[in-house]
């Protein structure tokens, strides 16, 4: 059965973001009168607040005119998006094995051959790379993954969600990241940065900018490579928060979404800075643009995102499949952890070169998908068979 998942509209009562025309947050904030406000997060062009008062009450005694001020652009309410699925669940393998994905990233061409090629050497295969899975949340305790993930924190509806992944979106990207016979950087070490607020795969966009935050501000102060995975919806407001991050080093994974169209036409929402950041479409075992990805200008390359076998958050060993833009972006974000500890002298705009100098050109069927046509590859060299 396939249950498409759509953007909701919905509305958090009591979060908002002030976006001003000029970088002076911290000055325009002491100079307006905000009673009974909480600051989440100042950056230097916007500011997150938590109140009590409701938007319609931005003009009373409360708040000095927020709205008539001239130096703010724009206040949005937190937005609920939802995870960049298209589930197709059902089919459970104990084994965790025949998944056809990664078989399919070391091939030029069609038929596959059921194989694919790990480095020898461990510190090969994303050893030394932090990849963040900003996300419903990470079962730390699945044998699939060698390095067992490290829970960090928890923003989901303020820290009220739930602890555990109990939705089991989060764990199934996780696996395609890093599950050492699911996953292409088996070695990398992987994060969990919570940010749905419940079990249905759903989060706020403020609680997505503050986990971006964090993200950001644990990569300056460790001067780690780091990367992270967003497999879930954004909005305009989100984009400042992702560009930040990639200026400051890191490099930002992010799922096409699953819609079946053409997504790129609003510049304003996929206008990611692409030193450092790659959007990522979905792609079947029969080298087609899945009927439910997104397409345009704006993707720039396509993985395997059409059942996609991976750990189960349920289990600790059972693996489900799961169908989506959101599986393809992990395949993406591993493939950049894989080449990054190879090169570990690159930047983030190196390394994604380097990976978009491997996409194989043309091989993709795209019927009626407009744009890219470039799909994931990995070069890894076959070795020479011993004498």
């Amino acid at each position: 059965m396939f249950v498409c998942i759509f953007l909701l509209q919905l509305i958090s009562a009591n979060r908002y973001i002030i976006k001003l025309k000029e970088k002076d947050t911290e000055k325009w904030f002491d100079n307006s009168i905000i009673n009974e406000t909480e600051v989440l997060l100042m950056k230097e062009d916007y500011v997150i607040v938590e109140t009590d008062l409701n938007k319609d009450n931005f003009n009373d005694d409360n708040v000095l005119d927020i709205e008539d001020d001239e130096i703010v652009y724009s206040i949005g309410s937190s937005r609920l998006l939802h995870s960049k699925y298209y589930e197709s669940q059902g089919h459970i393998d104990s084994s965790c094995l025949n998944s056809w994905n990664l078989d399919r990233v070391n091939q030029v061409d069609l038929p596959l051959d059921n194989y694919f090629l790990f480095e020898d050497d461990e510190e090969l295969n994303g050893d030394d790379i932090d990849i963040y899975v900003l996300d419903t949340g990470v079962n730390e305790n699945h044998e699939i993954f060698l390095n067992p993930p490290t829970i960090l924190t928890n923003f989901g509806n303020n820290g009220a969600s739930p602890e555990q992944d109990c939705h089991g979106h989060g764990t199934h990207v996780a696996g395609s990241i890093a599950g050492s016979i699911t996953g292409i950087a088996k070695d990398a070490n992987i994060f969990s940065v919570k940010i749905s607020i419940d079990c249905d795969g759903t989060a706020y966009t403020t609680d997505m900018i503050l986990a971006i935050d964090y993200v950001e501000q644990l990569m300056i102060n460790n001067g780690r490579k780091s990367i992270i995975n967003l497999s879930f919806g954004i909005s305009t407001n989100i984009k400042s928060e992702i560009n930040q991050f990639i200026t400051a080093g890191g490099v930002f994974v992010l799922a096409a979404g699953n819609d079946g169209m053409d997504k790129c036409m609003n510049e304003k929402y996929w206008d990611i800075d692409t030193t450092g950041g790659i959007i990522v479409g979905a792609s079947n075992q029969w080298d087609q643009v899945a009927r439910f990805s997104n397409f345009g200008d704006c993707v720039d390359i396509y993985a395997p995102g059409e059942n996609i076998l991976s750990a189960a958050y349920y289990s600790d060993s059972e693996c489900f499949v799961m169908s989506g833009t959101s599986m393809a972006s992990p395949f993406v974000a591993g493939a950049v952890g894989y080449l990054w500890s190879q090169n570990p002298t690159f930047t983030n705009e190196q390394i994604l070169d380097l990976l978009k100098s491997q996409r194989l050109s043309d091989k993709l069927d795209m019927g009626s998908a407009t744009g890219n046509n470039e799909l994931l590859y990995l070069d890894i060299p076959i070795p020479e068979p011993e004498p």
